[in-house]
């Protein structure tokens, strides 16, 4: 009976030796599994802030192009509506390409009663 008894503990410290190493493996799977997709997308990432930061400099130029355009539009916009014919020609031209001239509204002052 003690045989018997014997033989079934070394069984059992068998069987969980035996699944020491398929968890082990599932453990590193699982994580090797995770950890190249996070590798993946921590370099795109970078290469995304890169191409924002490269964008910075043009974006900014722009701006600035579209302001001065806007301000040479609105100072055509208001000779034309003052009866200069050739300003009255430009903006017909701008109006054809497709640009909306908008005047700059200025803030209201308040009136003294």
């Amino acid at each position: 009976m003690n045989d018997n008894f014997q033989e079934k503990s070394s069984l059992e410290s068998n069987v969980g030796k035996s699944l020491f190493i398929p968890i082990a493996l599932v453990a590193v799977a699982v994580f090797g599994l995770t950890l190249l997709p996070t590798i993946r997308l921590w370099s795109e990432r970078g290469a995304l802030t890169d191409a924002h930061t490269q964008q910075e400099t043009p974006l900014a130029n722009a701006n600035k192009i579209r302001v001065a355009a806007d301000s040479l539009f609105t100072k055509t916009k208001a000779l034309a509506d003052k009866g200069n014919p050739s300003a009255s020609e430009v903006v017909e031209a701008l109006k054809k390409r497709g640009f909306t001239i908008t005047p700059k509204v200025q803030p209201a002052t308040p009136q003294l009663q």
